[in-house]
């Protein structure tokens, strides 16, 4: 099946994302609904609930704000009171300033208590301590100086004596800095006067508003959201104080927030409210002026500055749970519709996807998941079935056939084509003395452990078993997939093989089990490889000269004491990853024409020393054996034989190169040895 093929096999949709967007479609719009119906509601409601905080921090506020300043205007009528009924008389300094302390401890620390007279002289008393105040002397203090002119020391060129001369009752001024750098604010009131004449003089108290700045500093709402106070004509009074020091990006914010209110209309009375939402820095604010209880004379009203993503937030959080509740059934009903849906679709999902897998011939030996519609099931039953089809059709033919099979979409056919290929050949030393002395039973158990062996080691190295004939394996490299080297890959299947096999020896014989020695031949040629047989039943095979030439290498080892011989082409092919003995020029049986054939001897790196220099000292003679200088091959062959008795080569070639010394040299010598029999 082609890459096309599976995409428009697959296209459409699943059942299970069906079912469930189906119950989605349904399901989410009705939530929709209630959302947005409860968001409708939360809106409306989100002015009263966010005014009715407001009022309760307006409350707070003003309280404070009686707390700090209430007292003043009732102090400056008593002191008026007590002059008007000659109770003090301003003649007599040590009772005035008497009853100035006296007032002056009743007021919040910092506070400067005084009265100006418009003939220049002043009583001024400082509220210090815990629980006392201090007189200063006239004159003498810097604080006069806060009262005074600009340019100019006299009290008298002041804005809040000015004002307190008109003053009949008290009044406040606006919120100033005082000459320690601090805001505070005066509340001023005129003596004597009236009908009868011009004011005698201007009592006044000054009140730092430090503590009410750290207190509104410390008054949070919704969050990051602040409380000032403000005059009615939309300037501000008194600002929160952060860490004692004020904000200075707070005051531009807050003087933002104050430009974009219209306050042209007068002070709020009672519980009336003024808000509206502005843009500062990129981000929404909102903020509004609430009426506060008045003290005498004074114009301030309380207001609040709030990020409007803390009013939502607020707003949120009072209808959490009406969210949650639709929200948790619409989850409810699409949780319980997905358990369906997943109920039904799991074993169809199953099904599919183990069909994809055999499909592509990854058969595994789980089955599908069971279903509760009958149909599913029998589909599930179908499948299994053919999994175990598929399964034996493996054993019968090499995996890769059988994928290509499978996968091609198209029947199976005879034909070959014609491919490079190495070829392996491999047959177990002495077998027909082995089946001798084994039971029937007993011999195909052990060859089926061995082939279990050698068809793994061949696997793992992309190669193709053929078939197997007898106690032999045939198999080749390089189809029916691409391998690129494919010649160094059946050298490393015969050396793991051969390794594998004498690893095991020891063990067999400790066992009392059967030895199996192997002996490989490796060549590599043209040959045609494909689906061979009648028309209705054929095999996956290889045919060429370059098989029976491996065939009979395989044979060859017997006559040379070694385990894997190739012919020096597959050497060539193979790279320079191994080390080789070139062993002699043949030719083999039903082939015409010399084939120099070599060793096999292991990895480069992993043959030890004296092994390669016996295979120099061997190659050393078989070039004079070549050259046909008989009498030097016969000695270092047979000094080579007499030192490593194991090396039958090198006995082999002593004797054939000793018989020839002792004839004329042939005319058409060319170092080929003919091999009569296979």
């Amino acid at each position: 099946m082609t890459d096309a093929d599976q995409t428009k096999s697959r296209s459409g949709f699943g059942l299970r994302p069906i079912l469930q967007g189906l119950l989605v479609a349904i399901v989410i719009p009705a939530a929709g609904i209630v959302a947005g119906l409860v968001n409708f509601e939360a809106r409306d409601a989100l002015g009263k609930l966010a005014e009715s905080q407001f009022r309760t921090v307006a409350q707070g506020a003003t309280a404070k704000i009686h707390e700090h300043l209430g007292a003043v205007p009732r102090g400056l009528r008593e002191i008026e009171f007590l002059l008007s009924h000659h109770d003090l008389n301003l003649s007599e300094h040590d009772d005035i300033k008497a009853h100035l302390l006296t007032q002056a401890v009743a007021y919040p620390q910092g506070t400067l208590v005084g009265y100006g007279s418009n003939e220049g002289s002043i009583y001024l008393l400082a509220r210090r301590g815990e629980f006392g105040a201090e007189i200063l002397e006239d004159g003498a203090s810097e604080i006069h100086r806060a009262h005074a002119g600009a340019g100019s020391n006299d009290y008298r060129n002041s804005e809040w004596y000015k004002r307190g001369l008109s003053a009949e009752t008290p009044e406040w001024t606006k919120t100033y800095e005082f000459s320690n750098g601090r805001a505070g604010v005066s509340a001023v009131m005129a003596h004597g006067g009236g009908e009868a004449g011009a004011p005698n003089g201007v009592f006044h108290v000054d009140i730092p508003l430090v503590g009410m700045e750290e207190w509104l500093g410390k008054m949070k709402i919704a969050g990051k959201g602040h409380v000032f106070l403000a005059h009615h004509d939309n300037t501000i009074a008194a600002e929160p104080r952060f860490n004692g020091e004020r904000d200075r990006k707070f005051d531009e914010l807050l003087k933002s927030g104050l430009a974009a209110l219209d306050r042209s209309h007068g002070p709020l009375v009672g519980d009336e409210i003024e808000s509206i939402g502005f843009k500062h820095r990129d981000q929404t604010y909102h903020i509004a002026i609430l009426g506060a209880e008045a003290i005498e004379g004074l114009d301030w009203h309380v207001g609040v500055l709030v990020p409007e993503a803390d009013i939502l937030k607020l707003a949120n959080e009072r209808m959490t749970s009406t969210v949650l509740f639709a929200g948790g059934a619409a989850v409810f009903v699409i949780l319980l519709g997905a358990l369906f849906a997943s109920r039904l679709a799991a074993p169809l999902r199953d099904v599919t996807r183990q069909l994809s897998e055999a499909a592509r011939m990854q058969i595994t030996d789980s089955n599908p998941n069971a279903s509760m519609v009958r149909e599913v099931a029998t589909l599930g039953e179908a499948l299994g079935a053919m999994k175990s089809g598929l399964r034996s059709l493996e054993r019968y033919v090499p995996p890769e056939v059988a994928r290509r099979l499978v996968t091609g979409g198209t029947a199976a056919s005879i034909g070959v084509e014609e491919r490079r290929l190495s070829i392996f050949v491999s047959d177990i030393e002495g077998f027909t003395g082995i089946t001798e002395t084994l039971e029937a039973n007993r011999l195909v158990e052990e060859l089926n452990a061995y082939f279990d062996d050698m068809t793994k080691a061949i696997r793992e190295r992309d190669g193709t078993i053929d078939k197997f004939m007898g106690d032999g394996i045939l198999a080749f490299f390089n189809a029916p997939q691409d391998v690129p080297e494919h010649a160094a890959m059946a050298c490393r299947a015969a050396l793991v093989s051969v390794e594998m096999t004498e690893a095991a020896v020891a063990d067999r014989i400790a066992a009392g089990r059967p030895v199996f020695r192997i002996r490989v031949g490796l060549a590599v040629g043209q040959v045609l490889v494909g689906n061979v047989g009648s028309s209705d039943r054929f095999g996956y095979t290889v045919i060429g000269d370059t098989v029976n030439v491996a065939a009979r290498l395989e044979g060859v080892n017997k006559a040379y004491g070694t385990r894997i011989i190739a012919s020096d082409e597959l050497r060539g092919e193979a790279g320079d990853g191994f080390e080789w003995r070139s062993l002699d020029r043949v030719a083999v049986a039903g082939r015409k024409g010399g084939l120099p054939i070599s060793e096999l001897l292991g990895l480069k790196g992993e043959v030890d020393s004296e092994r390669l220099a016996r295979r120099d000292r061997y190659e050393a003679a078989l070039g004079a054996y070549f050259a046909g200088d008989f009498r030097a091959a016969a000695g270092g062959f047979s000094t080579l034989a007499a030192s490593n008795p194991d090396d039958k080569a090198a006995q082999v070639m002593a004797d054939r190169a000793r018989e020839l010394s002792e004839a004329p040299t042939p005319e058409d010598w060319d170092g080929v040895y003919i091999f009569r029999s296979k």
